[in-house]
């Protein structure tokens, strides 16, 4: 007997391209604070930019929203806890922080895991990743 699929499953079925994810903080940095705190409009705004992008299937849709957003609060969450230092700039709004653009990039392809009822990467998989994208400039 199989199980129904909950909603990391369907986040962690759902990867996110760098693009799509950097166009949804594009758009979030544009809106107001009150905006910013309307989760009904985020939703309806990322609905906007999903459906400007060609997409129209509803599962995928709801799919990819809920991915987003899942990823966006373990993004959150991990930027919080001190994971992404030297990644992250402080912003002129309290409590706004600006991050690196290979951030989004392992945010979009990392697993989710479910830690304490929270959207969570695997920190140490995660460094990793990022460590993956990230290349040294310069030469010695």
């Amino acid at each position: 007997m199989s199980r129904k699929p909950t909603v990391l499953d369907v986040a962690n079925h759902t990867p996110i391209t760098f693009e799509l994810l950097d166009k949804v903080y594009a758009l979030q940095s544009s809106m107001s604070a009150e905006e910013r705190n309307d989760n009904d409009l985020q939703v309806a705004r990322i609905v906007d930019v999903l459906k400007h992008g060609g997409m129209h299937d509803e599962y995928q849709l709801r799919a990819s929203v809920v991915s987003i957003r899942l990823r966006q609060r373990a993004l959150e969450l991990f930027v919080q806890d001190g994971g992404a230092a030297g990644f992250t700039l402080p912003t002129s709004e309290v409590g706004r922080t600006k991050v690196h653009q290979d951030l989004f990039r392992c945010a979009g392809e990392e697993p989710l895991l479910s830690i304490e009822g929270q959207p969570r990467f695997d920190p140490d998989n995660f460094r990793r990743r990022l460590l993956s994208f990230t290349q040294t400039a310069g030469s010695a």
